[in-house]
């Protein structure tokens, strides 16, 4: 059961990030 919650968290943190480079990606 943790585990499933950990990939979950993993998840979220995974997208955060995305949602917070995405924009320096953009623009450089």
């Amino acid at each position: 059961m943790t585990a499933i919650i950990f990939d979950w968290g993993c998840l979220a943190m995974k997208t955060m990030f995305l949602y917070l480079c995405m924009p320096y990606i953009s623009y450089t």
